[in-house]
């Protein structure tokens, strides 16, 4: 365990506390990253436009650094969760198929299987009648 400085805090949408303001060389330090960060959060002002930031960015910036809007991560995930669950989706409606075609079958065999006891049982029928 270490102390360090704690200059701010980023909550997420849902009002957790997803990302803190510390110094980057103490950061790289505390990680064992010397030269290398994974991402740097930025909090722009509405005025210039998101475009704009990121070109002034990409100016500073050396080659090779991508600057991505927050949440392009997850898109990726929604279009994967997306497929996920038509597969499910697909499965299921496979599933329900097989196990209508089991009951189908099952109730068949059944009726087969009680057909010559309901024919010897109908002559006995007759014959009272």
């Amino acid at each position: 365990m270490r102390d360090y400085v704690v200059r701010g805090v980023y909550p997420d949408s849902n009002g957790n506390e997803s990302a803190i303001v510390m110094d980057l060389a103490a950061a790289q330090h505390a990680l064992a990253r010397y030269g290398h960060v994974d991402r740097i959060l930025l909090k722009v002002p509405e005025t210039p436009s998101l475009e704009d930031w990121q070109q002034r960015l990409r100016a500073v910036l050396p080659a090779g650094v991508e600057i991505r809007p927050q949440g392009t991560g997850t898109n990726e995930n929604r279009r994967m969760l997306a497929a996920f669950r038509w597969n499910l989706r697909l499965l299921s409606y496979i599933s329900l198929i097989v196990g209508a075609f089991l009951i189908y079958n099952t109730i068949s065999v059944s009726v087969v299987r009680r057909r010559p006891r309901l024919e010897s049982c109908a002559p006995s029928a007759l014959a009272r009648a």
